[in-house]
């Protein structure tokens, strides 16, 4: 008779899926909570979000995903972990997010602001020992006691980095947080290839909380709940998927190879150093503030602010999914692959503004030649 065996990481997935299951309900239903509870009370708080020339939705919109995100993860993280080991991580999370509501009240310059926050990492960093040591590829950073290391240098670099890529990327409704989503769960995909189901289930934990904002943020949830991450949310997840893959990838987890990280964040991060660079280029602050980036010319070009979202967040999930089988094949030639990413971005946003706005002169035109 035949019988059928699945997979060893299989089982061990089925087998821890119900306590967490349990613990991202329990994540979930505290965002959604506290998105009841915050949203009606955000003009209040101070946290509303108005229309500019730069912000061109169409009414003042709540500021308190963020809150709302860390709360519920917050509530999961004390239940599924003990407390020793994320007490470190959340009271950095919320230093972001802190920081974040005091930015979206007081509008922090952008000097000041960067600094508060690498404050905030250092102490992260000092509290926890996390750096980056392993490169990929056989390349490692000496690694030496005390904080003043190369090691502990790039660290603090790269996440101030990814905190401020995912909050410059936070121009649209469902991006920012759906870039994180597609994170994580690459993340998670790799840890389940590699057997570490444990790890995985933990990033079920953590998407939970980001789902149901995004949710509301699209529109799914209905009108009244409609909010935007602000400033405190879209830091606070660039450091939460910063801290995830840097852990992720290096001892002594160790699951995943860090050429993957790259992958796992390419679009927001080849997004910011292509506009920090066209700031530079115009000799402009790299803090000011501009609609250079990929989803606003986009949309400046005639596409619909759901399609970008649509398309970036598309492109993004099968950018990751060609790094991890890359990966799978070699890191080296998916790190190849990667420096070819570049000018592959540049090049695919220049035809899409162009393909629009031909679309739109067609369009003026026929309508023209209707009157």
């Amino acid at each position: 008779m035949f019988a059928f065996n699945p997979p060893e990481f299989l089982v061990k997935f089925v087998a821890g899926f119900g306590p967490v299951v349990v613990v991202s309900l329990l994540g979930a239903v505290v965002t959604l909570v506290a998105l009841f509870l915050l949203v009606p009370n955000a003009d209040r708080l101070g946290l509303i979000d108005k229309p500019t020339q730069r912000k061109r939705h169409e009414t003042p919109t709540p500021m308190v995903g963020g809150l709302a995100i860390f709360l519920g993860l917050a509530a999961s993280l004390s239940v599924a972990t003990p407390l020793d080991n994320v007490f470190p991580f959340m009271v950095a999370a919320g230093c972001f997010v802190l920081l974040g509501v005091i930015d979206d009240r007081l509008e922090i310059n952008g000097p000041l602001r960067s600094c508060m926050q690498a404050l905030i990492i250092t102490g992260f960093l000092i509290a926890t020992s996390v750096q980056v040591s392993d490169l990929g590829l056989g390349t490692e950073i000496p690694a030496h006691p005390g904080l003043m290391t190369l090691g502990y240098f790039f660290t603090a670099v790269a996440l101030l980095g990814l905190v401020n890529a995912f909050n410059l990327i936070d121009g649209l409704d469902g991006l920012s947080s759906g870039l994180s989503i597609i994170a994580l769960v690459g993340v998670g995909v790799a840890a389940t290839l590699a057997g570490h189901t444990q790890y995985a289930l933990s990033i079920v934990v953590m998407v939970a909380p980001v789902l149901v904002f995004w949710s509301a943020n699209v529109g799914l949830l209905g009108e009244k709940l409609k909010t935007f991450l602000g400033d405190a949310g879209a830091t606070f997840l660039g450091f939460l998927v910063g801290v995830t893959l840097i852990q992720s990838s290096q001892s002594p987890v160790s699951i995943i190879e860090p050429v993957f990280v790259v992958w796992c964040v390419a679009i927001p991060v080849i997004d910011t150093l292509q506009v920090m660079y066209q700031r530079l280029k115009d000799r402009r602050s790299i803090f000011d503030s501009d609609r250079l980036h990929m989803h606003y010319r986009l949309v400046d070009a005639g596409y619909s602010k759901p399609r970008v979202m649509v398309m970036m967040l598309v492109g993004n999930a099968l950018v990751v999914g060609m790094g991890l089988i890359l990966t799978l094949i070699s890191p080296v030639l998916s790190l190849i692959v990667f420096i070819g990413l570049g000018p592959i971005y540049a090049n695919w946003t220049a035809l899409r503004i162009r393909t629009a706005w031909i679309s739109s002169q067609k369009h003026s035109r026929r309508r023209f030649d209707s009157l």
